[in-house]
């Protein structure tokens, strides 16, 4: 029996189950469990968000703004992809002119 202290179940739409199905092959190269899956994209997520590449009040932004934000966090996520520019270069702590930045939004 799973330990319920430890462990807690979720309820997926099949849209969503597929992808985690799909990404658990490609996610690191190898092919991972669909829980694995699920904790590093959570992660990979979560420190995006706490370094700002991804906006912490994207619910607040008008569609407009929303569209423009995301369109920035694509081009920055090709530019990681392609190595063309570091991750920490991208994320430094002096945003003033980042488009992800939403701290003047809430």
């Amino acid at each position: 029996m799973t330990d319920t202290t430890k462990y807690a179940n979720i309820s997926l739409g099949l849209d969503t189950y597929n992808k985690i199905k799909e990404q658990s092959n490609k996610l690191c190269g190898v092919k991972l469990s669909y829980a694995q899956t699920v904790t590093h994209a959570v992660n990979l997520v979560d420190e995006c968000m706490k370094t700002g590449l991804i906006p912490t009040a994207f619910h607040k932004l008008e569609p407009s703004a929303k569209k423009f934000r995301f369109a920035g966090i694509l081009s920055k996520f090709k530019l990681i992809i392609n190595n063309e520019v570091p991750f920490k270069e991208l994320t430094s702590k002096d945003r003033r002119h980042d488009d992800t930045n939403t701290q003047n939004n809430s």
